[in-house]
């Protein structure tokens, strides 16, 4: 009878040291995913940089949109409608809008007066006040 105790007190101790050690795999492996995906981030943000950093003239900006846009996409991000950035001419209340449009592979940029329109001078007065800065609305259409 003793060694029938036995028998279960360690196939008991076995089961828990399993389950435990089947737990501490679970944590790893969700460490290790963690890891992998921020890897995959700076893999993504260096290209972009790259690109970034051999821009000569405004509009090489064209091109970061776009491998912005690439990146976002490579990473997983879905339903990317455009990236865009812009240049600001203080002096003549204007910015020079840069777009990717992934979806049809459209590159465009488009010269705009802030200074006329609610919106727009609320976007430049909101970016001109420095780094790090974003600007978000919504636009109500009239029926």
């Amino acid at each position: 009878m003793k060694q029938s105790q036995q028998q279960e007190t360690d196939t008991e101790k076995i089961i828990k040291e399993n389950i435990a050690l089947r737990e501490a795999v679970k944590r790893r492996t969700a460490e290790l995913d963690g890891k992998n995906r921020e890897l995959e981030i700076e893999a993504a943000l260096e290209r972009v940089r790259t690109v970034a950093m051999s821009m000569n003239k405004p509009d090489d900006m064209l091109e970061a949109c776009s491998a912005i846009s690439h990146q976002l996409e490579s990473l997983n991000v879905k339903e990317i409608r455009n990236v865009q950035t812009a240049i600001f001419y203080e002096a003549k209340s204007t910015y020079i809008n840069f777009e990717y449009y992934a979806k049809h592979d459209k590159k465009l940029a488009t010269e705009t007066t802030y200074n006329n329109n609610e919106i727009h001078e609320a976007f430049a007065t909101q970016m001109l006040r420095g780094a790090g800065e974003f600007f978000s609305t919504h636009i109500k259409l009239l029926k």
